[in-house]
């Protein structure tokens, strides 16, 4: 194995130990189950695309990218997907924690989830994270 390759695998772990530290523990993980038990109109998560889009992701098993609420009301949200994924958790876990002036959604397809399946995407790790983006 090259030295890229090993480089390469070393950010990756590194990314899903901060990544893990930071958003699924003490503090953070009650920030983020706030946010999902409350979503607003500009919020992100970081989430596993394929479980939510039924757009085509040419044979991949899981694409993980970031949504964005676009609508809510009582009882349901709408968001929209990023317009990039990765098969890489630790990406969009990344994009979140980042400057997300750059990150594009698509607007084409709109989905309708109830705050309670939100919840449920949330603690069967789904939706890895929630940051409120105002």
């Amino acid at each position: 194995m090259g030295f890229a390759a090993i480089f390469r695998w070393l950010a990756i772990i590194s990314m899903l130990f901060i990544a893990a530290g930071c958003t699924r523990h003490g503090n953070d993980d009650a920030k983020t189950r706030a946010v999902i038990a409350d979503p607003q109109v500009g919020d992100i998560y970081a989430a596993e695309l394929t479980y939510f889009s039924e757009a085509d992701f040419e044979n991949q098993p899981k694409i993980y990218g970031l949504l964005k609420v676009v609508e809510s009301d009582a009882v349901y949200a709408t968001v929209v997907t990023e317009d990039a994924g990765s098969d890489e958790a630790a990406v969009a876990l990344q994009d979140i924690a980042g400057d997300l002036s750059g990150i594009g959604f698509d607007g084409d397809e709109r989905i309708v989830i109830s705050h309670a399946d939100l919840m449920k995407a949330f603690e069967s790790g789904k939706i890895m994270a929630a940051k409120r983006n105002r």
